[in-house]
Parts: structure tokens; C-alpha cells; sequence
């Protein structure tokens, strides 16, 4: 009896011992699963799954009759993850095989490493007296410290992984494998090659013992035009981040929200996407129209490539605008560049291409700034078309400075010295007017300031106070010397005479598309007024004269009435000027009675001269009548070369009887 009580107790306490076993096991799971259940569940899903940035479709960039300039269109791209990849030089080696790559290149991304690894975000209280920082120094040395209460490995100064891991995973209850993995230092995400072409995606999906690397959805630039507007437009870069034009100060507009994907490991070890996995879908960008026309921009960039290769200047420019709403209708800038191609060029060369010359370099204009003094003066009353002025038969000495025509002019009308482009004419009828007067005229029609066109680097030109002028800065800005402007100032500043005396504000952008599916307008911008009404119409009629009669002869056109004025600016080297490097200008607006369009071409130090020699007349009037006689005819606009000639009292050039 006794023995079986005995048997009875031990048959009990055995009992009591496995229950309070398996009582402090569910207790241990328990723990793990409410109190560290996230961590673990965490940890279990990073060895099995990666998460992959998802590329947003960037918005579409039109012009103003909605074609394409600039679309994205969806391209795959290859990329790994470093922690499941056992042997990577091998397979930076195969990789580099089948898609083209550098295998030293990849292989140096596969083994890049964190600098820092975090292996326990927060340290509990019994964690951290287990772990004090003397006991770290001593078993890691600097490979293992604690910051801001979390745990955290320098890979480099690993020695053995392997024995790190262990005694990490002892202190902190986690699985040494995972450990191993993190301690690694390795990536968890990286590029093997982006933008594949179809074949190549082909080539690593049927690859076989590609551990570890997958493929992803992205989107690549595509410009439809190739180099049209390639300075207006730019370019974005691989990550579809604007670089230059539009792509670069619309960049928040255009370029949307990225978002991710989670893919996870099939059974070979590649990543594939996974239904149900955590996603944020990425918010396309916002579509753009710009003021652009592909058509007037594929005429000017065509006139000018023309006018390059009888030339063979330094640089060209062109713009063309719509006076009435500040439109600028094209920009031309050559040399200009491929946005397709952009990796193509050397990284010195393509900086010089991509620049906007339009707007970012200055010049000292020349004859084409006489029509302003000579707005300022019929504004003023100081002279009327018919008031004569002694042109001191070719030299008028002011002060110790000489100022020069190019033929021995005697007396000519105020008309007659912008038809003829006087020097000593215009010099004469700037000191009529005065310099504080002809200050503000020119303030007014918007020199010296920046144009606000948004397009980077802008240069706003040159145009001092009065109190810095001397005893002959009124004849030397009169004739375009002594006061710097861009092409984009200058245009515009003809455009407010065509605009009958109101300057606009340069529109490049006309309307952008908001996020409920509309267009939001950006209505045209006026400056100021000018001048009045009634002289801009009088300065028009005498830059038609100077078309049909004087040195813009080259410019008439057979259709169309054209007013305009050429410019032949001696660029300064050192403390003179040179009489070889010109800058050709000519800027023009037609039809006469109501423009339509204003075109300026400026051609920077042409060296050729089988086409004659370097004035504006001969380099930049024809380059402009072929603009704007295709633009004319492009844009529906009746012809009223006869109807102006009659009305204005002058027979037409072409017939017999010339003049």
C-alpha cells in the first residue's frame, strides 16, 4: 500500500513537471507572439520578400495644337537583391553576359555594403543589462554598439560574421541565420540594369540559378521630335527626374508621387510580384501644353540649320512670338542636342548645347535698338517723321568718341535715318530726347530686366542708371552700344510695338492639367504699356519702309506686308571692337497693320562669306523672311502685301518703275 502511494506521488509530480513545462513553453510562445509577434513576423517576411520603388508615369508635355514633345513610355528593368545572392561574382559575371554590363561594375554594387546595420530597433530593459558596453568592446570590439537605445553592427568591422551571429542571436533570442543575413551589411535592393529592351527581359526571366534578381515595371523618357525645342523642352535623367528645359522647372508638376511593390521569392529564387502583397500605386504626373507650335518650330530650327551652313557661325538664335499674348511660338538655339541621346555627348559639349542662348546670352544689340529711341522721341514730340537731321556727312565727333555711318550722309529725315540706319542720325535724335527720357523709354519696353521666361540661367541684360552714364552714353546706347540684351528682351520689345504699345510678359507655358482631370488656363500676363497707340502704328510704318527701301530689302516678302530693322553689332575685344567678329541680328513683324507674329534671328560671328558679306541685311533677313513667310501661310493669314502698298502710297518694289 504504501509502495503504490508511493508510485501515486511520483506519478504526480511527474505530472506537475510536464504540465508546468508545457504551461511555461505556451507561456514563452504566448510572449513571442503578443509581445514580439510584429518583430518576428517582420523578420520572417524580409528573408522572403523586397520591396521595389514603382516609377510614376511622368506627365506629357504637348505643344499648343496638343501634339507629343515629351511622353513616358512603360520599359523593364532588372535589379537584385545582394542578401540572397551566395556567390556574386558569378553572378555579376552571367548577369554582365546575357544583359551587357560591366561585371566589375556589378559585382562592386552587389558587395556595396550599409554602413550601419540596426539588428534590434529598441533594446528592452533586461536586454540592455545584459548587453553593457563593457561586454560589447570586449567580445566585438567596435563592431557592435548602442545608439539612441537600439543595437547596431558596422559590417566592416566584422571579423567573424559567423561568431557574431551566434552570440547575437544567444542575447537578443533570434534566429542566428537572420542575423547572419542582416550583419552582412549587404543591400536589399539594387539596379542590375534599367530600361531593358524586350530581349533582354526575355534573357533574365529564362535564365536559370538567378537567385535573387527580378524584374520591374518602370518608364523611360521618350522626345517625339527627337532634338525639336531641345532647349525649351531639356531632358529627364534615368530616374525621370527633370535635368534641363521645362523637364527641370515644371519637375513637381510633371513628375507625380513614385510609388512601391512587394515581390517575393518564387521556388528558384527569383523575385516575382505577388497578389495581395503591401502596394502603393505612384501618382502620375500632370500633363503640360506649352505656347510652343512643332510646325513654326520645325520652320525656324530648319532656317536657321540653313543659315549655319552657309555661315558657319559660332551660334544662331531664333525666336518667333504672337505679340498679342506674349506667346512664344519657337526658340531656336543652335548647337543644339537629341534629349534621346543625351548620355551620347560629353559632359562639357552637352552643357554648351543644352544652353538656352535665347535668354542666357547677351549681346550688345546694335542698330536694331534705333526703332526705341525713336519711339521715345515721337512719344516725347521731340521729332516727327519728316523733322531733318544733318548726318554730318558720315562722322560726328562727340567729345573724344567718333561715331560712324557707312555711307556719307548728309541731311535725311528722321524716317530716312531708321529706313538708311544712320548712326549719326540716331545718335542726334537720342540726345534730342535726352538721357532720363530715354532711360525710361527703354525701362518701359523692358531692358535691363529679366524676361521671367522659365527656362534657367536667364542673363536680364544690361542697362545702367543715368548716374553712371558719361557725356556720350546717350549717342552710344542710342545706337545699340553701351546696354546688353538677350534675343527673348529684344523680340519682346518689338512685339510691344506690334501689340500697339502694350508689352506682354513672355508665355511659354499655357496650361496645365490638375488633378480633377481639367485644365488649369494661364492666361496671357500684360507688362505695362509702353508707348501710346498712335506711335507705335508711326514706328511700324517706318520699319515697313525699312523692308520695302532700306537695309531690310532682303526680308520683302512677295505676300505679306513686313516691317523690321537689321542690327550688325562689332563685338568688344578687350578695350576695342572687333572688326570681324559681328553679331548679325534682324528683327521683323508682319502683316504691318496688325501682326501677327514677331521673328528675331541673331547669327553670332559668322565666318563664311560665300553668302556676302557679315551684315544683318545679308546673314539675318533672309533667315527671317523664311519664317515668317511659312508662318504666315501655316497660320491661315490673308495676304496683304497690295492692300498695304496702296493704302500706305508706294508702288511695289518688284514691278517696273522700282525705286
Amino acid at each position: 500500500m504504501e509502495r503504490h502511494r508511493a508510485h501515486e506521488g511520483r506519478l504526480w509530480v511527474a505530472t506537475v513537471f510536464i504540465l508546468g513545462l508545457f504551461g511555461g513553453l505556451l507561456g514563452r510562445l504566448c510572449w513571442i507572439q503578443g509581445k514580439d509577434g510584429s518583430l518576428y513576423r517582420a523578420l520572417a517576411h524580409r528573408q522572403h520578400h523586397v520591396r521595389v520603388p514603382l516609377a510614376v508615369r511622368r506627365g506629357v508635355v504637348y505643344d499648343r495644337e496638343g501634339r507629343e514633345l515629351a511622353t513616358s513610355v512603360q520599359v523593364p528593368s532588372a535589379f537584385a537583391n545582394p542578401r540572397e545572392i551566395e556567390d556574386k561574382a558569378a553572378t555579376a559575371q552571367r548577369l554582365g553576359r546575357l544583359l551587357g554590363v560591366d561585371p566589375a561594375a556589378l559585382r562592386a554594387r552587389l558587395e556595396r555594403r550599409h554602413e550601419r546595420v540596426c539588428v534590434r530597433a529598441k533594446l528592452s530593459e533586461r536586454e540592455r543589462a545584459r548587453l553593457p558596453e563593457s561586454l560589447l568592446r570586449r567580445r566585438f570590439g567596435g563592431a557592435v554598439e548602442i545608439d539612441g537605445g537600439g543595437l547596431f553592427v558596422r559590417p566592416e568591422r566584422v571579423a567573424n560574421p559567423r561568431r557574431v551571429a551566434k552570440d547575437l542571436a544567444e542575447m537578443l533570442s533570434r534566429s542566428e541565420d537572420d542575423l547572419l543575413v542582416e550583419i552582412s551589411g549587404y543591400m536589399h535592393f539594387v539596379w542590375v540594369k534599367r530600361k531593358l529592351t524586350e530581349a533582354e527581359r526575355k534573357r533574365v526571366l529564362g535564365a536559370k540559378g538567378l537567385a535573387g534578381v527580378g524584374i520591374v515595371p518602370e518608364y523611360k523618357r521618350r522626345y517625339v521630335h527627337a532634338g525639336l525645342a531641345s532647349q525649351v523642352v531639356g531632358f529627364a535623367g534615368i530616374d525621370e527626374n527633370g535635368l534641363e528645359g521645362i523637364e527641370l522647372t515644371f519637375d513637381r508638376v510633371l513628375g507625380g508621387r513614385a510609388g512601391y511593390a512587394t515581390f517575393r521569392r518564387d521556388a528558384a529564387g527569383r523575385y516575382i510580384s505577388g497578389v495581395g502583397l503591401p502596394r502603393a500605386e505612384p501618382q502620375p504626373g500632370a500633363d503640360v501644353e506649352l505656347s510652343l507650335d512643332a510646325a513654326i518650330q520645325s520652320f525656324a530650327e530648319a532656317a536657321v540649320a540653313e543659315a549655319c551652313e552657309l555661315w558657319a557661325p559660332k551660334a544662331a538664335m531664333a525666336v518667333v512670338l504672337e505679340p498679342h499674348t506674349g506667346d512664344v511660338l519657337a526658340a531656336v538655339s543652335v548647337p543644339g542636342f537629341d534629349p534621346n541621346r543625351y548620355t551620347d555627348y560629353a559632359s562639357a559639349d552637352l552643357k554648351e548645347r543644352c544652353r538656352a542662348r535665347y535668354v542666357v546670352d547677351w549681346m550688345e544689340p546694335g542698330s536694331i535698338m534705333k526703332p526705341f529711341v525713336l519711339s521715345g522721341a515721337f512719344a516725347e514730340r521731340v521729332v516727327r517723321e519728316d523733322t531733318v537731321i544733318f548726318c554730318e556727312n558720315g562722322v560726328w565727333l562727340v567729345g573724344s568718341r567718333r561715331f560712324h555711318d557707312h555711307h556719307a550722309y548728309g541731311n535725311l529725315t528722321v524716317a530716312e535715318v531708321i529706313v538708311k540706319s544712320s548712326n549719326v542720325g540716331a545718335a542726334k535724335i537720342g540726345t534730342r530726347l535726352g538721357a532720363q527720357r530715354l532711360y525710361r523709354v527703354l525701362r518701359r519696353f523692358g531692358f535691363g530686366e529679366p524676361t521671367g521666361l522659365p527656362v534657367r540661367g536667364e542673363n536680364p541684360g544690361l542697362l545702367r542708371p543715368p548716374s553712371r552714364w558719361t557725356s556720350y552714353s546717350v549717342p552710344s546706347i542710342s545706337i545699340g552700344q553701351e546696354v546688353c540684351v538677350n534675343v527673348l528682351q529684344m523680340a519682346l520689345a518689338y512685339a510691344a510695338i506690334a501689340n500697339d504699345g502694350v508689352r506682354m510678359k513672355p508665355r511659354l507655358v499655357r496650361r496645365v492639367l490638375g488633378a480633377d482631370g481639367a485644365w488649369e488656363e494661364r492666361p496671357p500676363q500684360v507688362a505695362c504699356r509702353a508707348i501710346p497707340a498712335s506711335v507705335a502704328r508711326r514706328v511700324r510704318r517706318v520699319l515697313f519702309r525699312t523692308v520695302e527701301k532700306g537695309t531690310g530689302r532682303r526680308a520683302r516678302l512677295e505676300l505679306y506686308s513686313m516691317g523690321g530693322k537689321t542690327g550688325t553689332a562689332q563685338k568688344a575685344v578687350g578695350r576695342c571692337f572687333s572688326h570681324s567678329k559681328v553679331i548679325c541680328s534682324f528683327v521683323a513683324m508682319a502683316p504691318i497693320g496688325r501682326p501677327r507674329i514677331v521673328v528675331m534671328v541673331s547669327v553670332d560671328e559668322p565666318t563664311k562669306h560665300t553668302g556676302g558679306r557679315h551684315f544683318g541685311g545679308t546673314v539675318a533677313a533672309p533667315v527671317v523672311a523664311r519664317i515668317a513667310n511659312q508662318t504666315l501661310a501655316y497660320l491661315g493669314v490673308e495676304p496683304d502685301k497690295a492692300q498695304t502698298l496702296a493704302r500706305l502710297g508706294q508702288r511695289d518694289p518688284g514691278h517696273r518703275g522700282r525705286e
